[in-house]
C-alpha cells in the first residue's frame, strides 16, 4: 500500500514458489489500518490462490483478558472475500458475544482457541464444525500447553480434536494453489 512491500502479484509468486504457508498481518501491533481500500489487489490475489491470511489481533502490550479485535474490520474482509482462508489469533478471552455470531456469519474465518467463553471448542464443533477451529500456541509469547491443554479436556470426539490440533491447518495450506 505504501511501498514497503513488494507488488502484490510480486509477493504471490514469491509466496507460491516458496513453502510459506500464510501471510500473516498484526494491524493492532504495527498501529495501522487493514483497510480494504490499501490490500484490495493483495487479498484479491490471495484469495484467488487460496493463501491464508493470518490475522493477529493484539497489539503490544495488550492483555487476552482485556484486548478488542477489530471485528467489524475481519468481518468487511470476510465479506468481501468470501473465498479468502483467515485465521484470527488470539480472539481475546472475554469475545465470545462478537466472535460467536461472526463465525456463524463468515464461513472462511477459523480461529484459534484462546476465546474463553464456557464451552467455546465443543459449541464451534457441534454447531459449526470443527474445521472452524485451529491449535495454535502462540509460541514463544505464551507456553503451549495453555491451548493444547483447552483442546485435551475438550468434549469432543478424538477425530475432532486431531482436526483441530493439525489437520485443519495442513489441510488450509494444502489447499494453496
Amino acid at each position: 500500500a505504501c511501498g514497503e512491500q513488494e507488488k502484490p502479484e510480486d509477493l504471490i509468486g514469491m509466496i507460491l514458489e516458496s513453502t510459506v504457508g500464510a501471510v500473516g498481518v498484526w494491524p493492532a501491533f504495527h498501529h495501522f489500518d487493514l483497510a480494504l481500500r490499501s490490500f484490495n489487489e493483495l487479498f484479491g490475489r490471495m484469495e484467488t490462490h487460496r493463501i491464508p491470511l493470518v490475522y493477529h489481533t493484539m497489539g503490544h502490550g495488550d492483555h487476552p483478558w482485556l484486548h478488542q479485535p477489530d471485528w467489524r474490520g475481519i468481518r468487511e474482509i470476510a465479506s468481501e472475500y468470501p473465498a479468502l482462508p483467515i485465521i484470527v489469533t488470539p480472539t481475546g478471552m472475554l469475545q465470545g458475544r462478537n466472535l460467536l455470531p461472526l463465525l456463524a456469519e463468515c464461513g472462511n474465518i477459523r480461529v484459534d482457541l484462546s476465546c474463553e467463553t464456557f464451552g467455546f471448542i465443543e459449541y464451534v464443533t457441534r454447531n459449526l464444525g470443527a474445521s472452524r477451529l485451529i491449535c495454535a500456541s502462540r509460541l514463544p509469547f505464551d507456553d503451549p500447553g495453555l491451548m493444547t491443554s483447552h483442546l485435551l479436556y475438550a468434549d469432543i470426539s478424538e477425530e475432532e480434536k486431531s482436526l483441530i490440533a493439525y489437520s485443519n491447518i495442513n489441510n488450509l495450506v494444502g489447499a494453496i494453489r
